[in-house]
Order: C-alpha cells, then structure tokens, then sequence
C-alpha cells in the first residue's frame, strides 16, 4: 500500500508473512525507521512494531504464496 492509503484502525495484512494486523497509528516515526512506516498491532504474535506502508496489504487482498 501506499503511505497515503493507510489510515489508523485498518485491518491490513504483512505483504512478507501474510499476518492480519491493524494499523494503531501513523505518528512521526522514531529516528533509524523509515517516514513511511506505521505502527501497527500483529493479531498472530501480538507483538507491535513499525512497518514500511509498502509492506503491508489491505485485508481483504490475497495471502502471498
């Protein structure tokens, strides 16, 4: 997706492990990560982290094989 595209609360999935998330927010990110990540809240770990809006995919898109 595009950093444009992505908006808070939106269920995306990770286009590199196929993981449901939800996008928590799009504040400045820290130093060291890129402008165009997001933070976002993986339901398979649990865990929260930053990603680049290129690696995610809209929930609805296909899982990558």
């Amino acid at each position: 997706m595009r950093y444009d595209e992505v908006v808070p609360d939106a269920h995306v999935t990770l286009a590199s492990t196929g993981d449901p998330c939800v996008v928590l927010h799009k504040r400045a990110a820290p130093a060291g990560v890129s402008p165009t990540a997001v933070f976002v809240f993986n339901h398979v770990d649990g865990s929260t982290t930053w990603r680049d809006a290129e690696d995610l995919h809209p929930a609805s898109a296909p899982r990558p094989a």
